[in-house]
């Protein structure tokens, strides 16, 4: 359990389900009161002295009469500043009972919806030690914890939402720190650097505010049915409401002599701790593995901006997933901006150099992918950078998948809004016909501005007929704040698919001449569903362009509407593909599709058409077995999950007719299980159960499937691989794993798997499958089909490559990283057979010594004489007595032999690793494409 000095006790776990314990407390720090609570809700704190603040910040002589119109407020929030003017204390003290009365809601919906049980999902993670909300979407599957909840939830919690259900947004593991050992260094150009504890930032002038806040990812996910970004899917509610509590940041930088701009003090950095991140980077500020930003000095300096060094939400201590034990609260900026777990505030002449303040948070032009950006230093480009929020919204009810009889009655459509900047939110706009017209909604806040500054979100509501919603197809949504700023009605897509703001979309489905049903436009996260999502696939994945309007399901044009394509008739969407088409082709039945699977003559069907691949066997980038395991079969799901658009391209050229619809497919008796049979087949999928998942280390574990029978044997060659099939969310993706597991371990299969997490810029997505293994509970099952690949070892030195056999005495295996397995199954084979005495030197590369997968067992096949290994890794600890840095000729030339007819190299990795890394210098010691192979 996490207990601090200042009493915040994280609970023991309870059994999960169970929500009903009380929730963490947060007494007050011992030299400091800081419940924030006034008189009449609760006792005041040590307020007994003259000079001491109570709760409120309030002089104790003040306090103790309950003057209210006496609250001191700093640049608009309540603190311990005097303000003499009358009149503004009257309004201050207004505000600051509005907040207190605000910190009371927030304890308030916290304790209706405190969780103190630990979920199943983060038992086996860094994270298994924080309680979190059971019906947060988990966006990133299981770890690092990336979640939103649904929005129809939290909107009807209120104004105030509960922590438990606000989004969350980590790069790695949370960091399990202590009140008391925290602290926080302020250096750079001051006039005097300090380092502060937890008690000594306590004890400060403390202010409170309510504040939304909002991740820069909102409503990605229909950006990424445009075009995939390169980041995760969003939701509509990567945002939430709460009260924070803390210093101003001024006052912090007044402590250390900073009071104004000059040439050396532009800018004020912040980061989190040293080694946060799982990928470091040295030389930034922050340190390596930080994440950081920078905010310049005249929004640090103005307390009106509302900068706020905060410990507290809601009233209480922060939890692990929002930064405790402090973090950066930025009224009116992006949350990326928002430095959790702060450690680090640095005064310098120039903004922050850390990698995320540049290489995250940006929105791009169109054009610009992630290739282009780094080529010609877009992320760097001052003009891109995203600080302050857009103005956006959503509807919230009626929700996605709600149905609606039609009577005669009002029905209530509601939803929120928000805007950067401090600006109001004026109007909510409904429209019914496509835009032509516009209702206005009704807009409440609980929200009293300071300085004429709105850093909340509005809620709006407006009611319909029902029979004005049953003449309807879509259900339309805009907002416009005070500076007339607006929801454009079109998305503006980029690659980093941030700040997506366009008209929100319900479109309306007629079930019958009494009933409609919604449909949002998409579902967070691997959630299915959404119109935009079934356009996307209709297209062939993406819509390139196509936003969901004219040519949707279920759109008609109404009279008179000018659509975006007639203004400019070069931007439309692609057309989804058509149907197939029978008029004028060849009908082919599936009883002659059934006799070409050789490779002298293969068929294969996608989508529907029959092509013709035996002239494309040999130029197949994943060889002929690819084609042939698919000899004669309906093939669409694999190609759909596996292959780009330039391969449906290619299609073309081989198409020689269409499946006859009146025929039925053969069934392929080859494909049958019977007694004696092998567990996989080549020609189908077959689920297996998940049996056993052993934990290897902080991102790899070991999954072991059972087969039909604890004696059956998988039937997998030595060095070929499985394909492995899950449907997640609404597609089937596939992807080739070989086992560790072999023909000699009977009834079972085995796959040691590296968890891929997102990994935004470059890996925004992370590995989708790795992390789906990573969801799997015993039980489960998991489909299966093979096996595949163009190398095989037979044993004691006979080996193949596309099924020409040769004879070796030497095997150099090259593998980086996850590429170890088909290696590894050559080794185990010769390690396990005391004859074969054929020569192996692995040389096996990594970015650490912890990621080097099935070490314990690579090193004891080393202890057979004939089989050696080395490994190589980017960041090295001291007493390595491997090399560092990555794969070279001297490195090659050192550990393997020479090249021979009968020596052979077997590569796998990434693609740079194999080509620059190894073949490359592999041809320079004499091996040329006859002995250089990729498993």
């Amino acid at each position: 359990s996490l207990t601090t000095s200042v009493g915040r006790v994280w609970p023991a776990a309870t059994p999960a389900g169970d929500t009903t314990a009380a929730g963490p407390t947060s007494p007050a720090p011992t030299n400091t009161a800081c419940s924030l609570v006034p008189a009449p809700l609760a006792t005041m704190g040590k307020g007994s002295q003259k000079g001491v603040s109570d709760d409120f910040g309030i002089d104790s002589a003040l306090s103790r009469k309950g003057l209210f119109e006496h609250l001191p407020l700093v640049g608009g929030f309540f603190s311990n500043k005097r303000i003499t003017k009358e009149a503004s204390q009257l309004d201050d003290a207004r505000w600051a009972r509005r907040v207190a009365e605000q910190i009371e809601e927030g304890r308030a919906v916290d304790k209706a919806n405190t969780i103190t049980a630990i979920d199943k999902r983060d038992a086996d993670t860094p994270d298994k030690w924080i309680p979190r909300h059971p019906e947060l979407i988990r966006l990133t599957g299981r770890h690092p914890f990336n979640c939103e909840p649904p929005l129809p939830l939290v909107l009807e919690k209120g104004f105030i939402s509960p922590v438990s259900l606000h989004y969350v947004r980590n790069h790695g593991a949370a960091p399990n720190l202590k009140w008391e050992d925290h602290r926080i260094k302020i250096h750079g150009n001051v006039g005097k650097a300090v380092t502060l504890s937890m008690d000594d930032l306590a004890a400060m002038p403390q202010t409170s505010f309510p504040c939304l806040l909002v991740c820069a990812g909102n409503r990605r996910k229909e950006q990424n049915q445009i075009k995939q970004s390169i980041g995760f899917n969003w939701g509509n509610c990567a945002c939430a409401n709460t009260v924070w509590t803390g210093v101003l940041l001024c006052d912090l930088l007044k402590r250390v002599g900073v009071t104004k701009k000059d040439a050396n003090r532009r800018y004020v950095c912040f980061a989190g701790p040293q080694k946060e991140l799982p990928r470091e980077y040295e030389g930034q500020q922050g340190g390596p593995g930080s994440y950081g930003t920078s905010v310049s000095m005249e929004e640090a300096l103005d307390p009106a901006c509302g900068i706020l060094i905060a410990w507290k939400q809601n009233g209480e201590l922060l939890s692990p997933d929002h930064g405790f034990p402090v973090r950066l609260v930025i009224p009116g900026y992006i949350g990326g901006r928002m430095i959790k777990w702060l450690s680090d505030i640095t005064v310098t002449s120039e903004e922050s150099n850390n990698f995320f303040h540049y290489n995250d948070n940006r929105v791009l032009p169109p054009p610009v992918d992630v290739e282009r950006a780094g080529a010609e230093g877009w992320w760097f480009k001052p003009e891109y950078i995203i600080n302050q929020l857009n103005i956006n919204g959503a509807i919230s009810r009626p929700n996605h998948g709600d149905t609606m009889k039609i009577v005669d009655e009002m029905c209530t459509v509601n939803g929120y809004a928000y805007t950067g900047g401090g600006r109001k939110i004026i109007r909510c706009e409904i429209s019914l016909d496509g835009g032509m017209s516009w209702k206005l909604a009704t807009i409440s806040t609980e929200e009293l501005p300071r300085m004429g500054r709105y850093w909340c979100w509005f809620m709006w509501e407006i009611v319909l007929s029902k029979k004005d919603l049953q003449a309807a197809d879509e259900l339309l949504f805009r907002a416009y704040d005070e500076a007339q700023n607006a929801m454009p009605e079109r998305p503006t897509w980029n690659v980093m698919g941030m700040m997506n703001n366009p008209w929100y979309r319900v479109r309306i489905h007629h079930l019958s001449a009494d009933e409609i049903a919604f449909e949002h436009p998409t579902q967070a996260g691997p959630n299915p569903g959404g119109w935009m999502v079934k356009m996307a696939e209709a297209a062939g994945g993406h819509l390139n362009w196509g936003w969901g309007g004219e040519g949707s399901p279920a759109w008609k044009r109404p009279a008179g509407y000018v659509t975006y394509e007639d203004v400019f008739p070069s931007v439309v969407p692609v057309p989804p593909p058509a149907p197939v088409v029978t008029e004028g082709k060849r009908l082919i039945s599936w009883e002659e599709i059934a006799q070409h699977k050789t490779e002298d003559d293969v068929w294969i069907v996608v989508a529907g058409k029959v092509y013709d691949a035996t002239g494309y066997l040999k130029d197949h980038p994943g060889g002929a077995e690819s084609i042939m395991i698919n000899a004669a079969t309906d093939t669409t799901d694999e190609f759909l999950a596996i292959h780009s658009k330039k391969a449906w391209a290619l299609l073309d050229e081989y198409e020689i007719g269409v499946v006859d619809p009146n025929s039925k497919p053969v069934v392929d008796s080859a494909a049958e299980t019977g007694p004696g049979d092998f567990a996989v087949s080549p020609r189908e999928y077959r689920k297996f159960k998940l049996a056993n998942i052993e934990t290897l280390s902080h991102d790899t574990k070991r999954w072991t499937f059972a087969l039909q029978t604890k004696d059956t044997v998988l039937g997998l060659p030595v060095g070929k691989h499985l394909l492995l099939r899950a449907k997640i969310g609404d597609k089937n993706v596939i992807r080739a794993y070989t086992p560790t597991s072999s023909d000699k371990d009977l009834g079972i299969v085995q796959f040691v798997i590296k968890v891929y997490p997102p990994l935004p810029p470059k890996f925004p997505l992370g590995g989708v499958f790795s992390q789906y293994m990573d969801s799997l509970e015993v039980g489960d099952l998991l489909e299966m089909k093979g096996a595949l690949g163009e190398i095989v070892y037979h044993g004691r030195g006979r080996l193949s490559v596309n099924n020409v056999e040769r004879q070796v005495t030497h095997i150099a295996i090259l593998a980086a990283g996850t590429g170890i397995t088909p290696g590894y199954q050559i080794m185990k084979a010769i390690y396990e057979d005391a004859d074969d005495t054929t020569e192996v030197s692995l040389i096996y590369a990594n970015k650490s010594e912890t990621d080097i997968l099935v070490r314990e067992d690579i090193d004891k096949f080393a202890q057979k004489q004939n089989i050696n290994r080395w490994y190589t890794v980017d960041n090295a600890t001291p007493g390595w007595k491997f090399s560092s840095g990555y794969v070279n000729y001297d490195m090659i030339k050192k550990r393997c032999a020479p090249a021979s007819a009968t020596s052979i190299a077997l590569l796998c990795g990434p693609p740079g690793f194999c080509k620059y890394a190894c073949q490359a210098n592999l041809e320079k010691l004499g091996y040329d494409e006859n002995t250089i192979k990729n498993f």
